[in-house]
Formats: C-alpha cells, structure tokens, sequence
C-alpha cells in the first residue's frame, strides 16, 4: 500500500502540531498545587542547565488582515496601551530572569513575534531590545529574529534592529495578486515592498517573506506566479502558510456566510506538493516542513524554528497566549491582553494554565513535532524505550515506504512529503488526543464536542477534527 493509499486526501491531517502536548484552560486549568509546583521547579537549577529558545509576543497591529486568527489587538503606535504593555512584558521577562533554572539556560535562539512588531516606536523597539539583552546571558545567542509588516515597517527601526542584535528581518508579503491582496486585506503597496527591500538590502539583512496557499479562490497558476516571483527576486527564506480559516479570522466569517468556499483537501494538497517541488528544483532545501532556505545565504536560516519542535531546548515564552515549556512544564501564558498587563506584577508569572511533562510526554513530542514540523527525529533524542503504540507506528511507516530508519535517525521519505501530520498523528496517544480536543475547546466557544464526537464543526476545517479526535476514524494498517 502506497503512502497516498494509506492516508487517503479526505482524511489527511492538515492542523499543524506547533504545541505538544497542547496545554489548554480546558484540560490544564490552573491549580494551587500546580502553580506551587512550577514556582518551587523554577527555583531548581537543574544539573549541567539546558538549551533554550525564547519567543516575545507582541499583539498589536494597525489592521486585522482578514486570514489572522492570532492574539492580536488593532491599534495606533501612539496608543498609551502600547507603553502599559510593555512595561507588563518586561516585568514577566525579569520574573522568569531571576529563577536559579532560567538563570542556569543557554539560550540560543530568539524569535519576536505577533501580532507585528513593527508596531512598536524605534523608542519601545529599543526598549524590548535592551530590557532582553539586560534580563538575559545573549552570549549563546546563535539567532534573533523579528517579525514586521510592509505597512509598519521604517528604515529607523531596522537600524534599531541592526544596532541591538537582530540578525533576521521577516514579514508577511502573502501574496502579488491583486484581488487576493484585497480579499485577505492586505494594505501595503508594491512601492512600499520596493523601499522596504532596498532599507533590508542596505542594512545586509537577507529577504524573509511569507507567501499564503489554499487561499479561497486562488488558482494554481497564482500560486505559482507567487512562488516564482519569490524566486526570480531571490528571498533567502520563504515560508509558506496554508490560509487556515478559523476563527476569530473575519475570512472565516466570510465563509461562513457563504460568499467564500473552503478550499478542497485535495487542492490544498496539490498546492504543498506543489511549492516543495518548485522551490527545491530551484535550489531551496527544507527547514521545517514550510519553510524553505536558499543554501547561500545561512543567515536567513531560523534555527529557533527547528529547535522550536525538538526535546533538546526549553522554550521560554512571554506576553498574552505564548505557549512554553520550561522546568518540565508545558505552559501558556493567560491569553487576554488586558489581563495580562493588570496580572503582571513581577511576582506573577502569569499562566493561563499548565501540565507537567514527564520524560515519556517529551519523547512522544519528539515524534510528533518532528515527524510533523522536521520529518525527522534523531535517536539521541529518544531516552527511553519505545511504547508499543510508537513502535508498532514505525514498524507500520517502515513498511509502507514512508519512512526509513537508519543508525542515527528516523527520517521520512519523499513518498511522504505532504502527509507529515497524517504520520505526526500515528504518535499522540489517546490522553494527548484528548487535550488536543481541551485546546480546541478552549480557543474557540463555536466548537462543541459532546461525549468525545463532534456534534457542531463549523469554525476550524473539517481536517482540524481529523487531527483532534481520531476516534471515530482508525488509522489503516
């Protein structure tokens, strides 16, 4: 049986695994207990410390762009919020900053994201910059990136981000169609891109975008112009988004009310296999599963987005919704912003809600994000024995062509490139599953589950209940 055979399109997972184990309000609601016991394992260094990957969210955006369903808050760079909120992150930064096991960290990678950062006045831009550089050992620092917008963007902040460290600038281009542009809402213009990459070109930053598939009436031939303009102008990274429509997203309302149709699995799929056919025919090699590196340019390359999904680094994560795993906790920050900044004390580390991670959930992450993110997860990884539910899923993989083990690794082969979260998904056990549906229900009001079945699935994709609940649909064998 072919790999296509065995994860048939209607039912290939498409939700992506970024978070494991999905730590949600649901399922993970916080405890006195819980929270006494992430204080007391914070105070704890622990033997020889780790490696660690930091990420700052920052919420704030001049426009909702219809296909954004992240924590975000539309704003003015001028509103007094901006400043409140701030200074609240800060103080959840020194808070973490001052624990003997944060402090025993080698943090190697930085990601600040959104929500857009370029939101921020080169003033509070410089404030973030400096408070992490004061908070913080940067000597191990291999990368620091930051997220903007073509609309937010200016010459002055990416000075600012040049003179405090910075070492990648990304953003969200999407798309060059026209109609597309305005139908995910989509304001910045192509002179406006042009002044952005001559500033980037000036200051030696390489050119990062992302571009967005399964856009709601997007041929393939637009997906194709996307991706060959992306080439042609030489992006040194060029991540690729499948446009998921969820909620809070207003394209999902859109959908909702029927002036969009969702774009089929088969045609989401066709555009994936696509763009990896294209983009490494031109010479890009894969990073993690979307994003896709020019071989000479090494400093485009995000390593916080691989090590992001391997058992090897913490992640510390700060401000409204930021999902981390620290001590040997999975955690995600509370979600509201208001909350957030009213929470933040500097005695508060301000979770949402929190589960511990024994040994066995980390190898289990290790299958799952790296089989779905990296289609690859080295045996160092692994310390301890298989479960008979991994071992009887490698075995399964192994004899259907989609993945091959060798001495050091377990690696996916080409056969199974575009249905790396189908095989991801052979490795969540049933109590995982079970919080993945939790995350679902904790994020969205409109999804309702009823005795472990779905009753109501209008909001996420029908792909997303797939990935969730697999209950009702045995895997082949």
């Amino acid at each position: 049986m072919s790999v296509s055979e065995l994860y048939p399109v209607e039912r290939v997972r498409h939700m992506p695994f970024f978070y494991y184990p999905a730590v949600n309000t649901d399922t993970d609601a916080l405890t006195a207990d819980k929270q006494a016991g992430f204080r007391r394992d914070l105070n704890q260094p622990k033997a020889g410390g780790r490696k660690a990957i930091l990420y700052l969210h920052v919420p704030f955006c001049r426009t909702h762009c219809s296909y954004c369903f992240y924590n975000i808050k539309v704003l003015k760079k001028t509103d007094p919020a901006v400043s409140a909120y701030l200074d609240a992150l800060v103080r959840q930064m020194a808070f973490y900053a001052a624990t003997p096991y944060v402090q025993n960290l080698s943090i190697e990678h930085i990601f600040i994201g959104g929500g857009t950062p370029s939101m921020l006045s080169d003033e509070h831009l410089r404030q973030v910059l400096t408070a992490l550089r004061e908070l913080f050992d940067l000597r191990n620092v291999q990368d620091m990136s930051i997220e903007m917008n073509v609309e937010t963007m200016t010459a002055s902040n990416l000075e600012v981000c040049r003179e405090l460290g910075v070492s990648r600038i990304s953003f969200g281009w999407q798309t060059s169609v026209p109609r597309l542009r305005k139908m995910l809402a989509l304001v910045a213009s192509e002179r406006r891109l042009a002044n952005n990459i001559g500033d980037l070109q000036r200051l030696g930053y390489s050119l990062i975008w992302d571009l967005l598939y399964a856009v709601p009436t997007q041929t393939m031939e637009e997906w194709d112009a996307d991706l060959q303009r992306s080439i042609d102008l030489g992006v040194a990274c060029i991540d690729i988004h499948r446009c998921d429509i969820v909620p809070p997203a207003p394209l999902y309302e859109l959908v909702r009310e029927g002036r969009y149709e969702r774009v089929t699995q088969q045609a989401a799929l066709d555009q994936y296999l696509h763009a990896y056919r294209t983009l490494t025919a031109a010479g890009y090699v894969v990073n993690t599963f979307q994003q896709f590196n020019r071989p000479d340019r090494p400093d485009a390359v995000s390593h916080y987005g691989r090590y992001y999904y391997r058992s090897s680094h913490d992640i510390l994560a700060f401000g409204p919704g930021g999902i981390g795993v620290v001590a040997d906790w999975a955690y995600m920050n509370a979600r509201d912003i208001d909350e957030f900044v009213r929470r933040s004390t500097g005695d508060d580390p301000v979770l949402g809600c929190a589960c511990p991670v024994t040994p066995a959930t980390w190898q289990e992450r290790d299958f799952v994000l790296g089989m779905g993110q990296l289609w690859s997860v080295p045996k160092a990884l692994l310390t301890g024995p298989l479960t008979a539910q991994q071992g009887a899923a490698l075995e399964k993989l192994i004899r259907h062509g989609a993945m091959v083990e060798t001495e050091h690794e377990y690696r996916l082969t080409e056969d199974a490139v575009g249905y790396h979260f189908s095989i991801a998904n052979e490795f969540v056990t049933p109590e995982q599953t079970a919080r993945n549906v939790g995350y679902l229900r904790s994020i969205s009001k409109e999804i309702v589950w009823r005795a472990g079945s779905r009753t109501e699935m209008p909001p996420p994709t029908a792909d997303v209940g797939e990935v969730t609940d697999t209950r009702s649909a045995p895997a082949a064998t």
